[in-house]
This record gives structure tokens, C-alpha cells and sequence, in this order.
């Protein structure tokens, strides 16, 4: 008999890559949060999460408006982000179910943009890093295998300073699936590695009670 199932996201596989493979002078601090992310504690909101949600929502706002009219008011790099979203439905939810190890885990996507032939993830940043740090997370794995849609972009609005709401350039970051085999492959062994480090840590306990909001 399967137990009650565990929940998967995007966030905390690559809050749990990023502890794993953090460097040194981040270890310590990837490590907390990640274990603040399991149990769900609240911590500080950073300026630039809301505003990473506040740009998005504007995003939407204009869409919506737009009744699938091209955009042409607010900067021109707005317009890019918005005229690349046009015709799309927000904030769409995903689920997919795997067995792992004979335990039911639901992987659960909230996406910011689907288009009939590709999912679309918003992004801010203030410094560009490069489509790696992108391409090696698992938020576009995750969604296009639980969408099984076959393309997927980050859009990435790279802000001119941290206090300014002005952006200074746009990045776009293209991804297409292999098979689904190959994607569910892929997403298993990320998560059976994440399972092994909870049961390492004692931290499995805090996973299955709290974050998968099961009561034992």
C-alpha cells in the first residue's frame, strides 16, 4: 500500500542544488534556508522579491488589458517582456504524480505563462549571470514535463540598480525537453538524492509533516 503522497516543487529542488553545491561562504547560509523552506518558517521578504512580483503582475495586468493587441505603452523593454507574453494564460497550475521508492510524490507547478506552444517563466535580476544558472536549475524540467509541453523560456528583466525600477536590458533563455522519459529519469534521481540528504540530516520527519502537510 502507497503511503499518503510528498510534495515536490520547483523551489525546493533548487534551494536543496543550491545548498548542496553552494560555496563555502554561501554553505552555511543556503543550508538555513533551506531548512526554513521545509519548515515553512517565515523569514524576511527582500525588497527585490516584491519587486520581482510586482513586475510580473504588471506583466499580467498589461496582458490581460491588451485583449491580444500588441503593447505599446510603458518602456520599450516592458513592451518586449509583455508582447512575448501576449496570448498567454497565467499563473496556470501543473500537477504530475511519480512513485519513488514506492513513496506517491506530487510534483506541483505554478507557472507564470502558458502559450499554446511553450510555457514562459518571468525573471528579475540585477546582475546577469549567464543562461547557465538558469539552464542548470530545475524549474523548466519540472514544468514542461508536468505540462508535457515542448518548449519553455525564461525572460529575464535585468534591473539598472537596486533601487531604481528602470530596466536596463532583457534576456531570454530557450529550452527544449527531450522525451518525457528522459525528463522523468532526470527529475527522479534529483529526488531521490534530495531524499537520501533529509534522511541524512533528520530533516525527513520536518519534509513529510510539514512542508507535504501530512499527519502521521
Amino acid at each position: 500500500m502507497k503511503q499518503p503522497n510528498v510534495l515536490i516543487t520547483p523551489t525546493l529542488l533548487n534551494s536543496f542544488d543550491f545548498a548542496k553545491n553552494a560555496p563555502p561562504s554561501w554553505k552555511t547560509k543556503a543550508l538555513k534556508d533551506l531548512v526554513r523552506l521545509i519548515r515553512r518558517e517565515k523569514g524576511d521578504f527582500p525588497l527585490w522579491i516584491k519587486k520581482g512580483i510586482d513586475f510580473e503582475n504588471a506583466v499580467y495586468q498589461e496582458c490581460n488589458k491588451s485583449k491580444g493587441k500588441e503593447i505599446t505603452r510603458g518602456s520599450a523593454f516592458f513592451q518586449t517582456v509583455c508582447n512575448n507574453c501576449i496570448g498567454g494564460t497565467f499563473q496556470n497550475v501543473f500537477k504530475k504524480w511519480l512513485t519513488i521508492d514506492n513513496q506517491l510524490v506530487l510534483l506541483y507547478n505554478k507557472t507564470d505563462v502558458v502559450l499554446p506552444e511553450k510555457v514562459i517563466d518571468i525573471k528579475t535580476t540585477l546582475n546577469w549571470k549567464g543562461k547557465e544558472k538558469y539552464l542548470k536549475g530545475c524549474q523548466h524540467k519540472m514544468y514542461l514535463y508536468a505540462s508535457e509541453k515542448e518548449f519553455f523560456e525564461y525572460i529575464v528583466a535585468q534591473w539598472e540598480d537596486e533601487e531604481s525600477n528602470k530596466i536596463q536590458d532583457i534576456h531570454f533563455v530557450e529550452y527544449t525537453r527531450p522525451t518525457l522519459e528522459v525528463l522523468e529519469e532526470e527529475l527522479t534521481q534529483q529526488i531521490k538524492e534530495l531524499f537520501d540528504f533529509l534522511h541524512q540530516e533528520n530533516l525527513y520527519d520536518d519534509y513529510y509533516v510539514i512542508f507535504s502537510n501530512n499527519r502521521r
